[in-house]
């Protein structure tokens, strides 16, 4: 029964995490430049922001991290 329901959030994560994708892909450029040229969208009903920056020249979406919101946010890009 444990199984099921974390089989569950795990599908429902993957299903959030494809919407917001799409929604940076369709409109890259339409949430906040955070810090130097990333940009963050935040899951819906998950604690995660999905950091991306954007590539003019070759009409890319590049996706830096999926960061946990509980995290300390001065780590948030170190690894950048």
């Amino acid at each position: 029964m444990v199984f099921k329901k974390n089989s569950q959030a795990a599908d429902n994560f993957i299903k959030s995490a494809d919407i917001t994708l799409k929604l940076i892909c369709d409109n890259p450029t339409r949430w906040r430049n955070t810090y130097k040229n990333f940009h963050e969208l935040s899951l819906r009903k998950f604690p995660f922001t999905i950091i991306y920056e954007i590539e003019f020249q070759n009409e890319l979406v590049i996706v830096s991290a999926i960061y946990h919101d509980k995290r300390s946010p001065r780590k948030k890009y170190r690894k950048i």
